[in-house]
């Protein structure tokens, strides 16, 4: 079912026990979540729970979207494409329903699910202050998720941070300079010795963008070719 979200309230978010669910995921990310939202909406549940179960429903499908990183005017696809039927893309949402996620977006305790709803509130709307949200938590979703060997899930957040910075526009330093600075402080960590390609996709993300300076690392001449197109 789809839910109602003129039935819900910041209050419901706050009373919902939305933390303890998180920590349930087996990781910190978005799939994760809509595997646990999904199985909480399953859960018997009274009349009484009606607003918990029309916000877990509500979270499950902006949870199970997937995030496509290759395609920067279709950022959302849905996870599940079947003959008659599909699950949600941002499109799907109600006026109603992003109304309410603007309105609890800042009591959302979670980077990644943060991130994910501000995105959607600027693919939507165009806020330019969703967007700024959106790159700030991206990033922190990210540092949560750096891992040199399953290396895509940090690349892709950090890839769609630069994607809406480039939306904003350079004129917004301040988010443009956070994410080139994140992305040549993970490039001076990771110091060529990532065995894949997450070190070749940051340089290759700052080259596309015209930042950056390779020869400020000189093994970045010894790394194979990033496993994504920009």
């Amino acid at each position: 079912m789809n839910s109602d979200p003129f039935l819900l309230t910041r209050d419901d978010l706050l009373a919902s026990g939305i933390e303890g669910m998180l920590n349930q995921a087996d990781e910190p990310t978005c799939l994760a979540y809509y595997t646990v939202f999904l199985a909480a909406e399953k859960l018997p549940t009274s009349a009484a729970d009606a607003k918990q179960r029309a916000l877990v429903n509500l979270l499950a499908r902006v949870t199970g979207m997937r995030l496509n990183v290759q395609e920067t005017s279709e950022p959302f696809l849905p996870n599940f494409v079947g003959p008659n039927s599909r699950t949600p893309i941002p499109g799907d949402f109600n006026d109603a329903e992003l109304l309410f996620l603007s309105e609890i977006i800042n009591d959302v305790p979670d980077a990644e699910l943060r991130a994910r709803i501000a995105d959607v509130l600027w693919v939507r709307k165009r806020d330019h202050k969703m967007a700024r949200l959106a790159i700030e938590s991206y990033l922190v979703s990210a540092t949560r998720l750096e891992d040199p060997v399953e290396w895509p899930p940090c690349e892709e957040r950090i890839r769609r941070a630069l994607q809406l910075v480039a939306k904003l526009g350079r004129a917004n330093r301040e988010p443009f300079d956070a994410v080139v600075a994140h992305i040549e402080g993970l490039i001076g960590r990771l110091n060529g010795n990532d065995p894949l390609f997450l070190s070749s996709c940051l340089m290759e993300m700052l080259q596309a963008h015209k930042v950056g300076d390779a020869s400020v690392y000189p093994h970045w001449r010894r790394r194979p070719l990033c496993a994504r197109s920009e």
